[in-house]
This record gives structure tokens, sequence and C-alpha cells, in this order.
């Protein structure tokens, strides 16, 4: 399969990376381990993240010692630790809440590219560098098209650690989601950002369309150097839970997966049919 995208070799604009999550150490370490040869690659590119703790008490002042002695264990330099800015928000998760704040209570990114993500998104070197010639101050955004990895116990393809494998068998397209997006800080503003919902998912949506409605223009392609790892999904918090089980079941695993361990189910509980 090949791609019609744009790669530039090297750019001095500088890449910040946001990320909010709640209660997900194992994943934070994972992550600081993908994101370390990155780091040590790209001079021009730091991360902020964002950690909603439920309070200021002693268990999430121990969560904060803890994030710091991961990013020392993973990151093994000091320069790249220097560039990882940990912030802490106490109250319920919300993602759009969190962004926002990342994005605006870092250190100073007059003229940077913004990258809104996840912490079980992993992304190329040539997906950085396409977030920096498409997200143009005043002009432009890139709301790349992720792909998202199938469970693999039903795929049965197992990959190695932070490899990316494109194929029918491994994920699909997840076309209906603009959770990863990339746009200049200077466009980044009070009316143009996240809505703060206190609930599952939504905010992506609405603040894609805001930046459609401020007027600009929108790059809306699959993006070869982005993938999202398969994890399982716990929707007995989600306000809509039927969007929660819709989004759950697209990404388990395609349909001749799923009607194999559909037809195996059967025979297991003595359906003949």
């Amino acid at each position: 399969m090949r791609f019609c995208l744009p790669v530039v070799a090297s750019s001095l604009k500088h890449v910040k990376l946001v990320v909010a999550y709640s209660d997900q150490m194992e994943r934070l370490s994972s992550f600081l381990q993908f994101i370390r040869t990155l780091m040590n690659a790209d001079y021009h590119f730091s991360v902020v993240l964002v950690n909603f703790v439920r309070s200021r008490e002693a268990d999430d002042l121990d969560q904060e010692r803890l994030i710091r002695n991961m990013l020392l264990h993973h990151l093994e330099n000091e320069d790249s630790v220097s560039r990882v800015e940990v912030i802490s928000v106490a109250g319920p998760f919300s993602r759009g809440r969190g962004l926002n704040l990342g994005a605006k209570m870092s250190k100073q990114c007059d003229n940077c590219t913004l990258f809104f993500c996840d912490i079980d998104i992993t992304f190329t070197q040539e997906m950085l560098n396409r977030c920096r010639l498409l997200a143009e101050p005043g002009k432009s955004a890139y709301f790349p098209v992720v792909f998202s990895q199938y469970n693999p116990e039903l795929s049965k393809v197992h990959v190695a650690k932070f490899d990316l494998i494109i194929n029918e068998h491994s994920g699909m397209w997840r076309n209906f989601g603009y959770g990863m997006s990339c746009i200049h800080s200077r466009d980044f503003t009070g009316k143009l950002s996240f809505p703060e919902y206190v609930k599952w998912g939504g905010e992506d949506d609405m603040f894609h369309l805001r930046v459609r409605h401020a007027g600009l223009l929108v790059y809306r392609v699959p993006e070869p150097g982005l993938l999202h790892a398969y994890h399982s999904k716990n929707c007995s918090r989600a306000t809509n839970k039927l969007a929660c089980y819709k989004s759950k079941a697209i990404v388990e695993g395609n349909a001749e997966q799923l009607g194999i361990e559909l037809f195996k189910l059967k025979e297991r509980t003595g359906h003949k049919n």
C-alpha cells in the first residue's frame, strides 16, 4: 500500500506533544520507553504529561515521585528529562480539560506545533515531520486517520513492541475518530480549544468542528506512521455506554476473526446453528 503524504527531511519548528491520562502507570512506562529514541533523535521535540489525581494527598504525591523516577529511568539522560513537563491536576478526569491545560500551562511555546495525542499511541519521526508541515499558523491543521490494532489474540498478529504493522489482518483505519491532531500554538486560543467534558469521548469531534468553523484547512488522510495499540477498554464509567461498546467492538477484530470466534463459542456452548 502506498501513501501520497508529504515528508520533510528536517525542520526547526518545535513539536510539543500533549497527553492527558489518569491511573495508567503501566502504559505511561511503555510510552516513556517508546519516546526515548525519538527524543534522542529530535531535539525540537518535547512532551507535556497532564496527570489527573484524586487530590493532593500523600498517595497522589507518591505517584508524582514515581513518575519522576520513571522519567529518569526510561529517558536515561538529563536533556531528555528536561524536555518532559509533568502537570498534576486534581479532580475527575476530563481529556479536554487536560489537553487545554497542557497546551496553555506548559513552558512558553509561541511558535511551535501542538500535537495532541493519547498514551497508547505510537508514531514515527516521519509523522512528526508531517505534523510540523501540515499545521501552518492561520492556515491549516492536521487530523490524521489512526491505524488501530486489533486484539492480537483474535488477529493472531503478534508483533514486536512499538512495531507498526499495517494490513487487513492486524487492524483497521479509524476513520471515525479525531483524537490525534496537530495545530499551531498561535491558532490554539480560547474559542478554538477542547470542550471540557467529564465523560467518555466527544471532545475530539467538537474540537475538529471548531477548527473547521474557524476557517482552517483540515488535512485528513490515513497516517501510516501512527498506531493505536490494542488494549482492553472498560465502558462501565462511560456516560454513553452504547457509543463506548460500539467503539470497543469495531476495533476488536475484522469480520472473519469475529466470525471464527462466534462459531467457536457456539461449539463450546452446544449451539448447532
